[in-house]
């Protein structure tokens, strides 16, 4: 009865220790998936920042090709 007692402690244990990894690797992958979408919401405010200075590129191009046309007018 004592072996089967130390063997019932020695599981329970075992489990708990088990239990605790189980804990760690859930921790471990919801800072991870914190992580990325960090990362992602990082790169879609960048591709904002490009797109926007794209359009500013753009726009101001066409603006001095109209002042160039204007200027070659006068």
């Amino acid at each position: 009865l004592r072996e089967l007692q130390d063997l019932d402690i020695s599981h329970t244990t075992e489990m708990k220790q088990l239990d605790a990894l189980v804990e760690e690797i859930k921790l471990k992958r919801w800072r991870k998936n914190q992580e990325i979408s960090a990362q992602k919401s990082n790169q879609f405010e960048n591709q904002r920042d490009i797109d926007r200075k794209e359009n500013d590129l753009v726009h101001l191009r066409k603006e001095i090709e109209r002042l160039s046309h204007e200027s070659i007018e006068l």
